[in-house]
C-alpha cells in the first residue's frame, strides 16, 4: 500500500529513511536523529506547515524539498 499526501509526510517524518537516503545521495549529513531534532510538521487552520532547521538556509530548502519527494509517490 503506498502512502500519500499528509499520510506519507507524517510516516516519512516518523521513519524518515528514504529521506535519510536522498539526503546522502546529495551528499548532505542527515540521520534519524537529526530528523526529529530540526524537521517539524504542523497544522494550523486547514494548512500544514513543514519546517526545516539548518545552519545553511539553501540546504534547509533542499532538504524540504527531499522531504516533500520521498514522502510523495
Amino acid at each position: 500500500m503506498s502512502r500519500t499526501g499528509l499520510h506519507g509526510m507524517m510516516a516519512e517524518f516518523h521513519e524518515p529513511g528514504a529521506l535519510v537516503a536522498a539526503a546522502r545521495e546529495e551528499n548532505i549529513p542527515l540521520d534519524k536523529d537529526t530528523v526529529f531534532r530540526t524537521f517539524t510538521i504542523q497544522r494550523i487552520n486547514m494548512t500544514w506547515m513543514l519546517t526545516v532547521r539548518a545552519h545553511d538556509p539553501q540546504q534547509a530548502a533542499r532538504l524540504a524539498d527531499l522531504w516533500v519527494q520521498a514522502a510523495l509517490p
